[in-house]
């Protein structure tokens, strides 16, 4: 079902150099651009405690061994994750081997079983500026592997700033893009007409559909940098250490209360 949702909604100009196509057809340079970051772009179908799809986020591969970056915000609260690529073939989710901080450093890095995938280059960023064209390929609402195409609006280095004494909802660098998303589209590569990731989307503004933002490419390399090497992946919600002692040591306050009353049960009220 998910196949038949694929969405390459991307417009050619006639005058782009074409290639040609498995059944005789031509695709323009663009449309062939698209068709290969698509191949690399993963659906995430999160699920709860019942293995059901509640929601769904993106994300894409970074390494032929089945790394993928999404969002931290997309998988902190998954009971479970189901990957989907663009061929419609489902793979088991691994594990967490990084996260980051939802405010501050929005990325997570999952790992698929052994396969053969075909990882997105990234890019150094330094050529990104304010107008740069990009695309960006996602899940918004469900819609698998949908390409849309905008510029990037404005860098922002300091993230977003306090707005009317407002805390600022995120901290870290960002990217801020006119291409439309929604939800689902979390953790989709942002890349650059040279094939190469630049970010990863992050979030936008309810009600303005050409202000969002994204996590840009420098903070995905630091958090590939600081996974050690031969990572075993861990789970999507690590055992709640804290919450198991907070409650047992709860359980044995009431404990030593119910004895203490128990003992002295029947005694004479002084």
């Amino acid at each position: 079902m998910l196949a038949a949702l694929v969405a390459a909604a991307v417009l050619a100009a006639p005058s782009m150099e074409t290639a040609p196509t498995a059944d005789g057809g031509e695709l323009s340079a663009e449309q062939e651009r698209v068709a290969r970051i698509v191949q690399s772009v993963v659906y995430l179908a999160i699920l709860d405690q019942s293995g059901q799809e509640i929601s769904n986020g993106t994300g894409f591969l970074v390494d032929a061994q089945g790394t993928v970056v999404t969002n931290q915000h997309v998988v902190e609260d998954a009971a479970g994750l189901e990957a989907t690529l663009a061929n419609g073939q489902k793979r088991k989710v691994l594990g967490v081997v990084a996260t980051g901080e939802v405010k501050s450093n929005d990325l997570a890095v999952i790992r698929l079983e052994k396969g053969n995938y075909l990882p997105l280059p990234l890019s150094l960023g330094r050529d990104l500026k304010a107008g740069s064209l990009v695309t960006v390929v996602g899940s918004p609402e469900g819609l698998g592997f949908t390409a849309s195409e905008g510029i990037v609006s404005a860098l922002r280095p300091e993230g977003m700033p306090s707005k009317r004494g407002e805390e600022p909802f995120y901290t870290g660098p960002l990217i801020q893009i006119s291409v439309p998303i929604a939800g689902g589209s979390s953790g989709s590569p942002i890349v650059d007409r040279a094939g190469e990731v630049v970010g990863v989307v992050q979030s936008g503004f309810n009600g303005a559909g050409d202000i969002n933002f994204a996590v840009p490419v420098s903070a995905v390399r630091l958090t590939l940098a600081s996974i050690p090497p031969g990572k075993v992946p861990g789970p999507l919600r690590p055992f709640p250490l804290r919450n198991v002692l907070i409650s047992a040591g709860a359980f044995l306050a009431v404990a030593v209360w119910w004895m203490r009353g128990k003992r002295g049960a029947g005694r004479p009220v002084r």
